[in-house]
């Protein structure tokens, strides 16, 4: 093991005169950082190059520093383990195919280094080289690496002019100015290198090899670095968990994102991934112990994903927590589930009701016996690598001389050899004529989550994934990159149009402890929430102009209703489909469902707005059109016809806009956008003419109904300024 505390020191600010008109170079040391490189500790920073001038283009730079013998001692390994690499301005094809080396020992000084590019062309030419950026900008010249000796103790490294003076980066540097001069062999060299920032702020940087030993000398929290050997929490290098006994206890990763080398866990210990914590090893985990993994009754998971691999005579737990139950012919309760270790069965799900979905007859085959009957199990069933059951919890179960009885707490369990971290497939298939044709139910079978935009789907499957989630009696899906990964122990539908085959692989694992959404950057997105009985439901809107106004495969979500009556749906309609996830090319105006199985008070709000400047909503029952800056609030009565609204978007119709003011139709409406709040009259004209029906002009949307349909029908929108005339059609 050793351990090195690297302190870098901010540069002194020294500004040089030159020659008028002659570029100066300001150079910088940035990006200092220490690493641990295959047990060697290493200190890497980035040489950068910014020039008061413009159009400056540099060759045969020659870059001195020194290190101070003083605070570094004997550290610093020498020449032949000091390596470079070029950053972009470096990066250029250089007439002649220049080669750059490294020179130790410069000046016959242990203490100072040398880089000097060894360009053969005689005429400056910016074809074959880079523009130096200009102030304040820098551009990267050069990364260092300098390995450090095997010291077990403190070192410190500073950068400094030698003797106090000017001697830091000193060597030849050469200019070419923006005229790129010929009078001499490189240009007009200035008297020297140029100024030196002041970026390199002094930190404490350090290096660990070797392995870091849990000792838990303050708590049980991996974070605290009093709990480790190094006094540090580690990042990539090995850990080791040993047997603390009773003198201490074991760590548990609570919040937050955890990284290591190998990881041993010795017989006797253990390690703990609560419900918002995750870890990525990127070395062999051989557990010998006992690796253990639990979620909540928030929906909230531990997730663990193994990069190398794992090996050990120790268990492997995944506890799911089930935290409702309810009457089986009741539809709150449910969830569906996967298991992350080979071996588990129906059987050790003695008080649960289990059901098996089948998509050739569209519906659930219960393997679960009479529970009246007590204490006999159901049919055995194994689950498979990439099976998926739906489960619920039996309260009136009771039967002690039953083990295991799960509980609300379902544990997945075995060893390091039934730990699934595997690649798997399974068929799926099409059956038609059924409403829900074509949805298998598979299984997550890790101990993460898995994200769908990194699966390799069939050539007969729709590239979608939905899953019900027990705790918010709703369907989550995800298409196009928007909506939610599958979390661990999950099972969820995918939907295929023809035989195919499903698979997943450690690829595509991902940590998303919060289960549901994760925010998308995505340009032209519109995500809307419907809210009421403590229940919530959303619905997504995208344009994209790979899509249609179809179902495409990449990118849509076809909608999964809830059965549970209190849940309120939100949906978009288009051509009799409905869309949970809808991406078409453009629209002013697209048709949204909402349905509920009882009456009550709900609302309508924006939860995500990616590029839309204004968004209405208009209430087809009421009549309302309603800016949804602010959320909408409604009434409804149970059994109302869901196709209720319709979302416009004014920003895809300013496209169009002549000073503002946008006409189209929908429907039997005619739509007037008056984005500048302009004062005036819509005027409506007949085929013949005539005067169909006028309005005021207000700002924002206006909405006009015609009652003669089928028909084309003239807009004329008059203001003191401008006249906009549009052809319509009504039907």
């Amino acid at each position: 093991m050793k351990k090195f505390s690297i302190f870098t020191m901010a540069l002194s600010l020294i500004t040089l005169f030159t020659m008028a008109q002659t570029p100066v170079l300001h150079w910088r040391f940035a990006n200092p950082v220490v690493f641990d490189n295959a047990g060697v500790c290493t200190l890497e920073f980035d040489v950068e190059l910014s020039c008061d001038m413009a159009d400056t283009y540099h060759s045969d730079l020659q870059v001195y520093f020194d290190y101070n013998t003083l605070a570094f001692g004997e550290n610093v390994v020498t020449n032949g383990v000091l390596t470079y690499t070029r950053l972009p301005l470096l990066q250029g094809d250089l007439a002649g195919t220049p080669l750059y080396a490294i020179f130790g020992n410069v000046d016959n000084k242990p203490y100072r280094y040398a880089i000097l590019s060894e360009a053969t062309f005689t005429v400056a030419n910016p074809m074959f080289m880079n523009a130096v950026p200009m102030l304040p900008t820098y551009g990267g010249y050069i990364k260092v690496q300098m390995i450090i000796a095997d010291q077990n103790q403190l070192a410190g490294i500073e950068y400094v002019p030698e003797d106090g003076g000017v001697g830091l980066m000193n060597g030849g540097q050469y200019y070419l100015d923006a005229t790129h001069p010929t009078a001499t062999k490189y240009g007009v060299p200035p008297d020297y290198a140029g100024v030196y920032e002041n970026d390199l702020l002094t930190q404490a940087l350090m290096c660990v090899t070797g392995d870091n030993n849990w000792t838990g000398a303050v708590d049980n929290d991996w974070f605290n670095p009093g709990n480790w050997s190094l006094n540090v929490v580690p990042t990539n290098e090995d850990v080791v968990i040993p047997d603390v006994g009773t003198k201490a206890p074991f760590p548990v990763i609570f919040t937050g994102s955890a990284t290591t080398g190998a990881i041993t866990i010795s017989p006797m210990a253990s390690l703990e991934i609560a419900p918002t914590g995750d870890l990525t090893a990127n070395g062999l985990v051989t557990n010998d112990g006992d690796l253990l993994i639990t979620s909540d009754g928030a929906g909230f998971s531990g997730s663990f994903i193994d990069n190398a691999g794992v090996a050990g005579a120790g268990m492997f737990y995944f506890i799911r927590n089930i935290t409702n139950s309810s009457a089986q012919g009741n539809p709150t309760g449910w969830h569906y589930l996967s298991s992350p270790v080979n071996g588990f069965t129906s059987h050790d799900l003695f008080d649960y009701w289990v059901n098996r979905w089948d998509e050739a007859t569209d519906k659930w085959v219960q393997d679960t016996i009479d529970p009246a009957i007590p204490c006999v199990p159901a049919p055995l069933w194994n689950m498979g690598d990439l099976d998926a059951w739906s489960v619920k919890f039996d309260m009136n179960y009771s039967c002690a001389a039953i083990n295991p009885a799960q509980g609300m707490d379902i544990d997945f369990m075995g060893t390091m050899a039934d730990y699934r971290n595997g690649t798997y497939s399974a068929p799926v298939t099409y059956t038609g004529g059924n409403v829900y044709a074509g949805y298998n139910l598979v299984g997550n079978p890790y101990s993460s989550s898995v994200d769908p935009a990194t699966f390799t789907w069939g050539p007969n499957m729709n590239q979608s994934t939905y899953y019900w989630d027990g705790w918010a009696n709703t369907y989550f899906s995800w298409a196009g990159g928007i909506g939610s990964m599958v979390p661990p122990t999950q099972g969820f539908f995918v939907s295929a149009f023809g035989g195919d085959n499903f698979g997943l692989a450690p690829a595509n694992r991902a940590h998303e402890t919060t289960q549901y959404f994760y925010k998308n950057e995505i340009s032209n997105l519109l995500k809307l929430k419907a809210e009421g009985n403590n229940y919530s439901d959303v619905t997504y809107v995208r344009f994209h102009n790979e899509a249609t106004a179809g179902f495409d495969k990449v990118w849509d979500a076809y909608k999964l209703i809830s059965n549970v009556p209190e849940v309120p749906q939100i949906y978009t309609t288009l051509g009799g489909t409905n869309y949970s996830i809808n991406a078409v090319e453009s629209t002013d105006a697209m048709p949204m469902a909402f349905s509920a199985g009882v009456s009550g008070n709900y609302s309508i709000s924006i939860e995500e707005n990616n590029d839309f400047d204004v968004v209405y909503l208009e209430d087809l029952k009421t009549g309302k059109m309603h800016d949804l800056s602010t959320a909408y609030e409604f009434s409804y009565n149970a059994g109302d016809d869901a196709n209720r609204f319709v979302i416009h978007f004014g920003q895809i119709s300013l496209d169009n806009a002549q000073n503002g003011i946008v006409v189209y139709s929908y429907n039997n409406h005619v739509y007037v956008y008056n984005a500048n709040n302009l004062q005036g009259d819509i005027m409506i004209y007949g085929v013949m003419g005539q005067v169909v029906t006028s309005a005021q002009l207000e700002g924002g949307l206006n909405m006009i109904t015609l009652n003669d349909v089928n028909n084309y029908y003239v807009v004329k929108v008059l203001t003191e300024s401008i006249v906009v005339s549009e052809k319509v059609y009504i039907k």
